[in-house]
């Protein structure tokens, strides 16, 4: 349910949710604090703090307390659909990437790859991979090799990337720099 008095913070500062005690009665908030969770990470941080808090002791049997804050933590979303993080600025987005690799061929022959993807719009998002495994996919037999599977690696993450960034309206044109 909605209310209609101003909520300014998506958590009360005087409930401790570590110590409600659990109430049988009420549904798991795992359904809810896994989108709370969603939106979060992504484009809401300022209700990182009341989803963590919920989500202890929000699984199974969760206090009235723990009720009254997702309640209250959706009213807030609600009230304040206009806050948020917005990728953009004023100048035009720019996506660019690099690649390493190291070939180890000492004790266990593994392969290290790393990339990273940057966001250049007045933002300086970055986003970065490591892997570092034994699995047959990732060893490799030669320098060349192991380059190859880094730059193919952040080529995936440019994909995902660039789907996104259409998803959400934000179409990015020309060719990347690798």
């Amino acid at each position: 349910s909605t209310t209609t008095r101003e909520i300014k913070t998506p958590m009360s500062t005087t409930v401790n949710l570590r110590t409600a005690k659990p109430n049988p009665e009420n549904e798991s908030l795992l359904p809810i604090t896994g989108t709370l969770r969603y939106l979060a990470d992504r484009t809401r941080p300022d209700i990182l703090v009341a989803t963590g808090c919920m989500s202890t002791g929000g699984a199974t049997d969760p206090s009235d307390n723990h009720m009254a804050t997702a309640e209250r933590t959706i009213n807030y979303l609600i009230q304040n659909s206009n806050l948020g993080l917005v990728l953009g600025g004023a100048t035009p987005l720019s996506v660019f990437a690099y690649a390493d690799a190291s070939y180890i061929t000492d004790g266990d022959a593994k392969s290290r790859l790393g990339g990273c993807v940057f966001l250049n719009n007045d933002s300086g998002a970055v986003i970065s991979f490591s892997r570092n495994d034994t699995s047959i996919s990732t060893i490799s037999h030669s320098v060349m090799e192991a380059e190859i599977k880094a730059v193919d690696q952040v080529i995936l993450e440019l994909i995902y990337l660039m789907d996104l960034l259409t998803f959400m309206g934000l179409d990015h044109s020309g060719p990347i720099s690798l």
